[in-house]
Protein backbone atom coordinates (compact mmCIF):
# COMPACT_ATOMS: atom_id res chain seq x y z
CA UNK A 1 0.00 0.00 0.00
CA UNK A 2 3.39 2.62 0.82
CA UNK A 3 4.78 1.62 -2.37
CA UNK A 4 1.20 2.75 -4.23
CA UNK A 5 1.00 5.90 -2.30
CA UNK A 6 5.06 6.36 -2.78
CA UNK A 7 4.29 6.38 -6.69
CA UNK A 8 1.29 8.44 -6.89
CA UNK A 9 3.40 11.25 -5.29
CA UNK A 10 6.08 10.76 -7.73
CA UNK A 11 3.49 10.57 -10.92
CA UNK A 12 2.01 13.87 -9.05
CA UNK A 13 4.95 15.64 -8.58
CA UNK A 14 6.20 15.19 -12.04
CA UNK A 15 3.13 15.79 -13.73
CA UNK A 16 3.68 19.44 -11.74
CA UNK A 17 6.97 19.93 -12.70
CA UNK A 18 5.81 19.24 -16.70
CA UNK A 19 3.32 21.58 -15.93
CA UNK A 20 5.75 24.25 -14.47
CA UNK A 21 8.11 23.66 -17.48
CA UNK A 22 5.20 24.62 -19.84
CA UNK A 23 4.18 27.67 -18.14
CA UNK A 24 7.27 28.80 -18.03
CA UNK A 25 8.08 28.19 -21.68
CA UNK A 26 4.76 30.03 -22.55
CA UNK A 27 5.75 33.07 -20.73
CA UNK A 28 9.53 33.59 -20.68
CA UNK A 29 11.84 33.73 -23.66
CA UNK A 30 14.98 31.45 -23.93
CA UNK A 31 16.81 33.89 -21.26
CA UNK A 32 13.89 33.32 -18.64
CA UNK A 33 13.17 37.45 -19.43
CA UNK A 34 9.34 37.82 -18.74
CA UNK A 35 7.26 38.31 -22.31
CA UNK A 36 4.72 40.16 -20.36
CA UNK A 37 0.93 40.00 -20.79
CA UNK A 38 -2.20 42.42 -21.39
CA UNK A 39 -4.70 42.90 -18.72
CA UNK A 40 -7.08 44.84 -20.85
CA UNK A 41 -5.28 47.71 -22.14
CA UNK A 42 -2.81 47.58 -19.36
CA UNK A 43 0.97 45.71 -19.78
CA UNK A 44 2.07 43.98 -17.07
CA UNK A 45 4.42 40.75 -15.94
CA UNK A 46 3.67 38.27 -14.63
CA UNK A 47 6.21 39.25 -11.50
CA UNK A 48 4.63 42.65 -11.44
CA UNK A 49 8.33 44.13 -12.12
CA UNK A 50 7.07 46.03 -14.33
CA UNK A 51 3.49 48.02 -12.83
CA UNK A 52 4.07 51.60 -13.20
CA UNK A 53 3.93 53.32 -9.60
CA UNK A 54 1.19 56.26 -9.67
CA UNK A 55 1.07 59.07 -7.95
CA UNK A 56 -1.24 60.60 -5.58
CA UNK A 57 -1.76 64.46 -6.81
CA UNK A 58 -3.92 65.33 -3.45
CA UNK A 59 -2.04 66.98 -0.53
CA UNK A 60 0.31 65.00 1.73
CA UNK A 61 0.07 62.38 -0.90
CA UNK A 62 3.51 60.90 -2.83
CA UNK A 63 3.43 63.83 -5.50
CA UNK A 64 3.26 66.59 -2.10
CA UNK A 65 6.66 64.46 -0.84
CA UNK A 66 8.59 64.64 -4.38
CA UNK A 67 7.88 68.29 -4.94
CA UNK A 68 8.84 69.19 -0.80
CA UNK A 69 12.07 67.37 -1.42
CA UNK A 70 12.81 68.52 -4.87
CA UNK A 71 14.77 71.83 -5.50
CA UNK A 72 14.28 72.51 -9.83
CA UNK A 73 11.48 71.72 -11.49
CA UNK A 74 11.06 71.95 -15.47
CA UNK A 75 7.23 71.41 -16.38
CA UNK A 76 7.57 70.34 -20.22
CA UNK A 77 4.67 69.73 -22.77
CA UNK A 78 3.80 69.28 -26.38
CA UNK A 79 1.40 72.05 -27.79
CA UNK A 80 -1.80 72.14 -26.39
CA UNK A 81 -1.39 70.00 -23.22
CA UNK A 82 -2.19 73.29 -20.69
CA UNK A 83 1.23 74.85 -21.59
CA UNK A 84 -0.19 78.68 -22.02
CA UNK A 85 -2.26 77.58 -18.38
CA UNK A 86 1.03 76.20 -16.79
CA UNK A 87 3.07 79.10 -18.20
CA UNK A 88 0.83 81.64 -16.73
CA UNK A 89 0.86 79.94 -13.43
CA UNK A 90 5.04 79.67 -13.34
CA UNK A 91 5.24 83.48 -14.15
CA UNK A 92 2.51 84.07 -11.26
CA UNK A 93 4.18 81.99 -8.68
CA UNK A 94 8.01 82.68 -9.27
CA UNK A 95 7.16 86.51 -9.81
CA UNK A 96 9.60 86.10 -12.48
CA UNK A 97 8.94 86.19 -16.30
CA UNK A 98 11.35 84.37 -18.50
CA UNK A 99 11.76 84.37 -22.47
CA UNK A 100 9.36 81.87 -23.78
CA UNK A 101 9.86 78.04 -24.67
CA UNK A 102 13.77 79.64 -24.14
CA UNK A 103 15.15 75.85 -22.83
CA UNK A 104 14.74 74.81 -26.64
CA UNK A 105 17.52 76.88 -27.85
CA UNK A 106 20.80 76.33 -26.34
CA UNK A 107 22.26 79.59 -26.94
CA UNK A 108 19.33 81.24 -24.33
CA UNK A 109 19.95 77.99 -22.13
CA UNK A 110 22.77 79.28 -21.19
CA UNK A 111 22.03 83.15 -21.14
CA UNK A 112 19.85 81.76 -18.36
CA UNK A 113 22.04 80.87 -15.99
CA UNK A 114 23.12 84.76 -15.86
CA UNK A 115 19.35 86.04 -16.34
CA UNK A 116 19.57 86.86 -12.77
CA UNK A 117 21.51 86.54 -9.56
CA UNK A 118 18.23 84.34 -8.00
CA UNK A 119 16.90 82.24 -11.01
CA UNK A 120 13.30 80.63 -10.88
CA UNK A 121 12.96 77.32 -9.16
CA UNK A 122 9.89 76.72 -11.57
CA UNK A 123 10.45 76.46 -15.62
CA UNK A 124 7.33 75.94 -17.88
CA UNK A 125 8.20 75.35 -21.60
CA UNK A 126 6.87 73.72 -24.54
CA UNK A 127 9.04 71.29 -26.22
CA UNK A 128 9.74 71.50 -29.72
CA UNK A 129 11.68 68.35 -30.11
CA UNK A 130 13.22 65.25 -28.46
CA UNK A 131 16.66 66.87 -28.22
CA UNK A 132 15.46 69.34 -25.30
CA UNK A 133 14.49 66.80 -23.59
CA UNK A 134 17.16 64.28 -23.95
CA UNK A 135 19.60 66.97 -22.79
CA UNK A 136 17.38 67.63 -19.46
CA UNK A 137 17.51 63.79 -19.16
CA UNK A 138 20.83 63.74 -19.35
CA UNK A 139 22.21 67.03 -17.24
CA UNK A 140 19.89 67.14 -15.15
CA UNK A 141 21.36 66.39 -11.26
CA UNK A 142 19.89 64.58 -8.57
CA UNK A 143 17.87 67.76 -7.29
CA UNK A 144 16.51 67.99 -10.79
CA UNK A 145 12.68 66.89 -11.11
CA UNK A 146 11.26 67.05 -14.31
CA UNK A 147 7.01 67.10 -15.15
CA UNK A 148 6.17 66.32 -18.61
CA UNK A 149 2.33 66.92 -19.12
CA UNK A 150 1.24 64.25 -21.71
CA UNK A 151 -1.89 64.73 -24.32
CA UNK A 152 -3.29 61.61 -26.23
CA UNK A 153 -1.31 62.84 -29.84
CA UNK A 154 -4.40 62.53 -32.16
CA UNK A 155 -6.96 64.53 -29.15
CA UNK A 156 -3.43 66.77 -29.46
CA UNK A 157 -3.60 67.30 -33.09
CA UNK A 158 -7.68 67.39 -32.99
CA UNK A 159 -7.07 70.83 -30.67
CA UNK A 160 -4.23 72.37 -32.17
CA UNK A 161 -5.97 72.04 -35.82
CA UNK A 162 -8.69 73.95 -34.22
CA UNK A 163 -6.02 76.37 -32.30
CA UNK A 164 -4.91 77.11 -35.81
CA UNK A 165 -8.26 77.53 -37.58
CA UNK A 166 -9.95 79.81 -34.76
CA UNK A 167 -6.74 82.05 -33.38
CA UNK A 168 -4.12 82.53 -36.05
CA UNK A 169 -5.92 81.91 -39.33
CA UNK A 170 -9.08 83.31 -38.68
CA UNK A 171 -7.67 86.27 -36.40
CA UNK A 172 -6.89 89.63 -38.32
CA UNK A 173 -4.65 90.43 -35.52
CA UNK A 174 -2.52 87.38 -35.50
CA UNK A 175 1.07 88.08 -36.67
CA UNK A 176 0.69 87.58 -40.69
CA UNK A 177 4.93 87.29 -40.79
CA UNK A 178 4.55 83.86 -39.50
CA UNK A 179 2.49 82.99 -42.44
CA UNK A 180 5.22 83.87 -44.84
CA UNK A 181 5.63 80.79 -46.63
CA UNK A 182 1.77 80.40 -46.68
CA UNK A 183 0.11 81.61 -49.59
CA UNK A 184 -3.40 83.02 -47.68
CA UNK A 185 -4.50 84.09 -50.55
CA UNK A 186 -5.83 80.75 -51.76
CA UNK A 187 -8.00 80.40 -48.20
CA UNK A 188 -10.55 83.03 -49.58
CA UNK A 189 -11.06 83.95 -45.72
CA UNK A 190 -14.40 85.77 -45.15
CA UNK A 191 -14.45 86.44 -41.56
CA UNK A 192 -16.29 89.16 -39.20
CA UNK A 193 -16.25 89.56 -35.50
CA UNK A 194 -17.74 86.02 -34.63
CA UNK A 195 -17.85 84.16 -37.42
CA UNK A 196 -15.46 83.22 -40.11
CA UNK A 197 -14.95 81.00 -43.44
CA UNK A 198 -12.08 79.45 -45.76
CA UNK A 199 -11.57 76.82 -48.26
CA UNK A 200 -11.21 73.01 -47.07
CA UNK A 201 -8.23 71.97 -49.65
CA UNK A 202 -5.23 74.70 -48.84
CA UNK A 203 -6.62 74.19 -45.32
CA UNK A 204 -5.79 70.23 -45.37
CA UNK A 205 -2.30 71.40 -47.00
CA UNK A 206 -1.21 73.60 -43.64
CA UNK A 207 -2.46 70.90 -41.65
CA UNK A 208 -0.01 68.51 -43.47
CA UNK A 209 2.46 70.76 -43.18
CA UNK A 210 2.35 70.90 -39.34
CA UNK A 211 1.95 74.55 -39.14
CA UNK A 212 2.73 76.09 -35.59
CA UNK A 213 1.23 73.98 -32.91
CA UNK A 214 0.01 71.26 -35.59
CA UNK A 215 3.83 69.94 -35.88
CA UNK A 216 4.86 69.70 -32.04
CA UNK A 217 3.10 67.29 -30.66
CA UNK A 218 4.35 64.37 -27.81
CA UNK A 219 5.77 61.74 -30.95
CA UNK A 220 8.28 64.41 -31.79
CA UNK A 221 9.05 64.84 -28.05
CA UNK A 222 8.97 60.97 -26.49
CA UNK A 223 11.08 58.97 -29.26
CA UNK A 224 13.54 56.33 -29.29
CA UNK A 225 15.95 58.45 -28.47
CA UNK A 226 14.53 59.86 -25.41
CA UNK A 227 13.55 56.86 -24.03
CA UNK A 228 16.53 55.32 -24.71
CA UNK A 229 18.02 58.46 -22.54
CA UNK A 230 16.16 57.88 -19.61
CA UNK A 231 16.80 54.54 -19.50
CA UNK A 232 20.60 55.45 -19.18
CA UNK A 233 20.05 58.43 -17.20
CA UNK A 234 17.65 57.67 -14.80
CA UNK A 235 16.35 61.23 -14.46
CA UNK A 236 13.62 61.87 -11.45
CA UNK A 237 11.19 61.89 -13.55
CA UNK A 238 7.07 62.06 -13.55
CA UNK A 239 4.13 62.21 -15.99
CA UNK A 240 0.86 64.10 -15.79
CA UNK A 241 -2.11 64.26 -17.80
CA UNK A 242 -3.01 67.55 -18.93
CA UNK A 243 -6.24 67.34 -17.36
CA UNK A 244 -4.79 67.21 -14.06
CA UNK A 245 -2.89 70.68 -14.62
CA UNK A 246 -4.99 72.16 -11.61
CA UNK A 247 -4.32 69.48 -9.02
CA UNK A 248 -0.38 70.16 -9.87
CA UNK A 249 -0.70 73.74 -9.74
CA UNK A 250 -1.95 73.39 -6.03
CA UNK A 251 0.64 71.28 -5.04
CA UNK A 252 3.24 73.98 -6.73
CA UNK A 253 1.45 76.96 -5.20
CA UNK A 254 2.04 74.97 -1.61
CA UNK A 255 5.45 74.58 -2.13
CA UNK A 256 6.15 77.75 -3.90
CA UNK A 257 4.34 80.58 -3.33
CA UNK A 258 1.55 79.64 -0.60
CA UNK A 259 0.63 83.05 -0.12
CA UNK A 260 -1.83 82.46 -3.78
CA UNK A 261 -3.85 80.15 -2.69
CA UNK A 262 -6.49 82.38 -1.86
CA UNK A 263 -6.37 84.24 -4.00
CA UNK A 264 -9.40 84.11 -6.72
CA UNK A 265 -7.27 83.46 -9.94
CA UNK A 266 -6.58 80.32 -8.68
CA UNK A 267 -6.42 77.91 -10.01
CA UNK A 268 -6.23 79.27 -13.69
CA UNK A 269 -7.75 77.92 -16.97
CA UNK A 270 -6.38 79.79 -19.50
CA UNK A 271 -8.16 80.11 -22.95
CA UNK A 272 -7.27 82.10 -26.42
CA UNK A 273 -10.10 85.47 -26.31
CA UNK A 274 -10.08 84.72 -30.01
CA UNK A 275 -11.44 80.67 -29.49
CA UNK A 276 -13.84 81.56 -27.44
CA UNK A 277 -15.75 83.92 -29.32
CA UNK A 278 -15.57 82.16 -32.59
CA UNK A 279 -16.37 78.93 -30.65
CA UNK A 280 -18.57 76.80 -33.05
CA UNK A 281 -18.22 79.60 -35.73
CA UNK A 282 -15.67 78.86 -37.83
CA UNK A 283 -16.61 76.75 -41.23
CA UNK A 284 -14.94 75.26 -44.10
CA UNK A 285 -15.95 75.42 -47.96
CA UNK A 286 -15.90 72.48 -49.64
CA UNK A 287 -15.18 71.74 -53.08
CA UNK A 288 -18.41 71.09 -54.13
CA UNK A 289 -19.21 74.73 -52.09
CA UNK A 290 -20.73 73.30 -49.30
CA UNK A 291 -20.60 74.81 -45.78
CA UNK A 292 -19.23 72.62 -42.98
CA UNK A 293 -18.54 73.33 -39.63
CA UNK A 294 -15.19 73.15 -38.22
CA UNK A 295 -16.32 71.04 -35.34
CA UNK A 296 -18.04 68.74 -37.30
CA UNK A 297 -15.41 68.49 -40.14
CA UNK A 298 -13.20 67.19 -37.19
CA UNK A 299 -15.40 65.01 -35.60
CA UNK A 300 -16.05 63.42 -39.18
CA UNK A 301 -12.36 63.20 -40.13
CA UNK A 302 -10.24 62.42 -36.95
CA UNK A 303 -10.15 59.05 -37.43
CA UNK A 304 -7.95 59.13 -40.61
CA UNK A 305 -6.47 62.52 -40.75
CA UNK A 306 -2.94 61.53 -39.58
CA UNK A 307 -2.79 58.27 -41.72
CA UNK A 308 -4.20 60.23 -45.21
CA UNK A 309 -1.80 62.96 -44.41
CA UNK A 310 1.10 60.57 -42.87
CA UNK A 311 1.64 62.91 -39.96
CA UNK A 312 3.50 60.09 -38.60
CA UNK A 313 6.31 59.51 -40.71
CA UNK A 314 9.36 60.45 -38.47
CA UNK A 315 7.38 58.67 -35.28
CA UNK A 316 9.65 56.14 -33.51
CA UNK A 317 8.64 53.72 -30.36
CA UNK A 318 4.81 54.98 -31.04
CA UNK A 319 4.56 51.46 -29.32
CA UNK A 320 6.19 52.66 -25.81
CA UNK A 321 4.39 55.39 -25.82
CA UNK A 322 0.86 53.67 -25.81
CA UNK A 323 2.04 51.24 -23.24
CA UNK A 324 2.90 54.46 -21.31
CA UNK A 325 -0.57 55.76 -21.71
CA UNK A 326 -1.99 52.75 -21.00
CA UNK A 327 -0.30 52.57 -17.64
CA UNK A 328 -0.75 56.56 -16.99
CA UNK A 329 -4.36 56.29 -17.65
CA UNK A 330 -4.66 53.28 -15.15
CA UNK A 331 -3.81 55.26 -12.08
CA UNK A 332 -6.42 57.31 -10.59
CA UNK A 333 -5.01 60.78 -10.44
CA UNK A 334 -3.62 60.11 -14.14
CA UNK A 335 -0.12 60.85 -12.89
CA UNK A 336 3.22 58.38 -12.91
CA UNK A 337 6.67 58.33 -11.92
CA UNK A 338 8.58 56.98 -15.04
CA UNK A 339 11.47 54.95 -14.38
CA UNK A 340 14.42 53.16 -16.14
CA UNK A 341 12.42 49.84 -15.54
CA UNK A 342 9.12 51.09 -16.80
CA UNK A 343 10.75 52.42 -20.08
CA UNK A 344 12.47 49.30 -20.45
CA UNK A 345 9.09 46.95 -19.92
CA UNK A 346 6.85 49.43 -22.48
Amino acid sequence: MSNKILIIVVISLFLLLHQIQIIKQFFFNDKGVSLGLHRGDHHVNLDGSCSSRCMNLDYDGDMDDILRDKRQFFITMPAKAAGTTLKQFTTKCMKHKVPDNFINYPASTKKFLTHSFRLPSIVASHLLEDKTMIDLVKHGNRQTLIIHIHREETDRLLSSIKHVATSELCEPSYPRVKFKNVNIKKFHINRNKTHCTFDEEPFVDLVESGFQEIGFGSSKILTCNAFKAIEQNTPNMVLVHYKQANKLQKLLTKHHCPELLDEDWYPTVAHMASEKRRDGNVYLRLKNGHIVQLDKWLHEKRDVIEYTLKMKHNVSCQGKMRYMEDDLFACKDEAMQITPKNVKCW
